[in-house]
């Protein structure tokens, strides 16, 4: 499955930027599957706060997710959110 998110990932960053909060388990996960971070379009973040987060979301262009928490909150920061389940 995070293969999958991997190559979606590197589909997107082709055409904007993109900012990823990585839990230090997921980061791990990504070396072992030979993802480089070192794209001038992708900047792998430490985990944010709640409010960190929610900053980050209102500014954002779209969302993707796999929370459905996070899906429930882009409502209210008016963001378009993909959910991958």
């Amino acid at each position: 499955m995070l293969r999958t998110i991997v190559n979606a990932l590197n589909d997107v960053r082709a055409h904007t930027t993109l900012l990823f909060p990585v839990h230090p388990r997921t980061r791990q996960q990504l070396a072992r599957l030979g993802f480089s971070a070192s794209h001038p379009r992708l900047r792998l973040l430490e985990p944010l706060s709640y409010l960190d987060f929610l900053a980050l979301q209102r500014t954002a262009t779209f969302v993707i997710t796999d929370s459905g928490s996070i899906q429930e909150e882009t409502t209210y920061t008016r963001r378009s959110v993909s959910h991958r389940a």
